[in-house]
């Protein structure tokens, strides 16, 4: 199996688990533009990957396909612009200081701090 498969097997597989963590657990309490970012990550990973592994199947060799010459210039700049994008989106998601904050629990006691004393 060539190694450049399994590359955009790992990137498919982290595309689509992170499309779902905007679904569940502390994706789903995020604000929105994080869960966009999550959202759209996914598809551009994962279309980045199936033309990958379909650009790698019809390749004999480095520099020889046997594809149309305009068709593999054009699906392997496709590839290198979703390549693109998806680093940005990443670089988006990974910048952004709404990822990291920790959601505060409120508990009813630390509601109200004056609640069960006395104020003189």
């Amino acid at each position: 199996m060539n190694l450049h498969i399994v590359n955009h097997l790992i990137v498919s597989v982290g595309a689509i688990l992170l499309f779902i963590a905007a679904f569940f657990g502390r994706g789903r309490r995020a604000p929105l533009h994080v869960r966009l970012l999550l959202l759209l990550i996914g598809p551009v990973g994962v279309a980045w990957s199936v033309i990958g592994i379909y650009l790698i199947d019809h390749t004999i060799l480095q520099d020889h396909t046997t594809l149309p010459w305009a068709q593999f210039w054009m699906l392997d700049h496709i590839k290198s612009n979703l390549g693109g994008i998806g680093v940005g989106l990443l670089l988006a998601l990974g910048l952004n200081p709404e990822l990291y904050r920790r959601q505060r629990r409120v508990t009813p006691t630390a509601s109200n701090p004056y609640e069960g004393s006395q104020v003189r």
